[in-house]
């Protein structure tokens, strides 16, 4: 069995450039390793090993039911939690409640549908019981026959981001306020003044 990622892209997230590719790339040649398909070398493993255990992002590997099959060690990193330990669980029972059928439909049913890589936005949460924004990219794996077999995710945590959104959203919403004051304001005193002509 042959596996191959979905019309062979290599996408970054938002600003992953070079390290999402090169991450979906191991995912691959980890999977293939395992089943023995392509029959990587122990230099592609250890060239692999490296990359995962250096990425800032986190690298997953997921059954087609989104059970965690891999999880990169940045996983201690980002969200406080053990790779081992969350290897065979739901990545669903970790999302924020309000983003679960968003990502479902958004992510999980387009790469499960072969459509390529796919990204989503959401709330995951951390060891600690909070909530932190990530993006995350995800890319099916199929076999010969185009099933897909696996999914692969590379994620990034985007709550700066999402902080710095909010706070122009905000300050938006303020200077529209302000100058919907300022125009009453300006208006009243020229309503006078026509008034009195």
């Amino acid at each position: 069995m042959r596996l191959t990622i979905a019309r062979r892209q290599l996408r970054s997230i938002v600003a992953g450039g070079v390290v999402a590719g090169m991450a979906f790339w191991g995912v691959r040649v980890l999977r293939a390793s395992r089943l023995g398909s392509l029959g990587p070398s122990r230099k592609d493993d250890e060239r692999f090993r490296l990359l995962a255990e250096k990425t800032s992002d986190l690298v997953c590997l997921h059954e087609p039911d989104g059970r965690y099959l891999y999880i990169s060690p940045s996983c201690r990193r980002l969200l406080g939690y053990e790779s081992e330990a969350l290897l065979g669980t739901d990545p669903y029972d970790l999302f924020h409640p309000e983003d679960l059928e968003r990502i479902r439909s958004e992510a999980h049913e387009k790469a499960l549908d072969g459509q390529g890589a796919v990204s989503v936005t959401y709330r995951i949460r951390k060891e600690s019981g909070e909530y932190t924004w990530f993006e995350t990219l995800t890319e099916p794996i199929l076999d010969e026959s185009g099933e897909v077999v696996r999914l692969q995710t590379a994620s990034r945590d985007v709550s700066e981001h999402k902080r710095a959104e909010e706070a122009l959203a905000e300050a938006a919403r303020a200077r529209a306020e302000f100058l919907a004051e300022v125009s009453h304001e300006l208006r009243t005193p020229l309503t006078v003044i026509r008034g009195n002509a």
